[in-house]
């Protein structure tokens, strides 16, 4: 009698260290981002405790990276019109009464140092149990933001996140997902300091509706819509 092998689990307990040297190839973009295409060898070593061994936990990967910064800062009379920022982001959103941390990230398009289009996306990291269930969320968009520069180490903004999310949970007894689909609109405002005049810190505060375009067993457009806190770092040419 025959039948498939099983692939044999691998056990993480102890944990292990990993070196990763890699090669990177970058076209520049703007004076302050870069395009680039690399590949890199991960090295992984158990330690004590670990079943895995070090082939399994090695191998090679390719990649694709987008980064921002610069080695000095722009003079204002080289700045160009254009340019690009990204960043990452951590937001602390009320989800049926208890608070949910989402992390995520962002690329934008800068105009005239003054408006910001571009994408970003989350997912829920922890936080939320709905009826003993874990609650889930990934969310993506469209944002559009205009910057106010108040002269000195500040700027505020306002801007809107406009998109479609999925929200729902993880049975814990089965395993199951069970969820919806979502109508996502976020309109915010940020106060940031900066940092230098590529690097900016900035804190938002949020009104956020999420709307399921059907129904979730347990859980209401209600449960997922409120205030929303954000703490986001930024890099790229303002």
């Amino acid at each position: 009698m025959s039948g498939p092998i099983p692939t044999p689990a691998i056990g993480l307990k102890g944990g292990f260290l990993v070196v990763e040297p890699e090669v990177c190839a970058f076209v520049a973009i703007t004076p302050a981002s870069r395009i680039g295409i690399g590949a890199s060898y991960r090295l992984g070593i158990p330690v004590e405790g670990t079943a895995a061994t070090l082939q399994q936990l090695s191998g090679p990967s390719a990649f694709l990276a987008l980064r921002y910064g610069s080695i000095r800062p722009t003079p204002p009379e080289e700045r160009r019109r254009f340019s690009l920022a990204g960043g990452i982001s951590q937001k602390f959103a009320i989800v049926s009464g208890q608070v949910a941390r989402y992390d995520g990230g962002y690329t934008r398009l800068v105009i005239d140092h003054r408006w910001t289009v571009g994408a970003m996306g989350y997912r829920v990291a922890e936080g939320v149990e709905i009826d003993g269930n874990r609650f889930a969320a990934m969310e993506a968009g469209v944002w559009g933001e205009r910057i106010f520069d108040l002269g000195g180490p500040f700027a505020v903004s306002i801007g809107c996140l406009a998109g479609v999310s999925m929200v729902g949970y993880v049975e814990a007894g089965t395993g199951d997902v069970v969820g919806a689909p979502a109508v996502l609109i976020s309109p915010e405002t940020k106060a940031s300091l900066i940092l230098t005049d590529f690097c900016r810190l900035s804190l938002g505060l949020a009104l956020r509706g999420t709307f399921p375009t059907r129904d979730v067993p347990g859980l209401d457009w209600t449960d997922v819509s409120g205030p929303t806190l954000s703490v986001d770092l930024c890099f790229g040419a303002f």
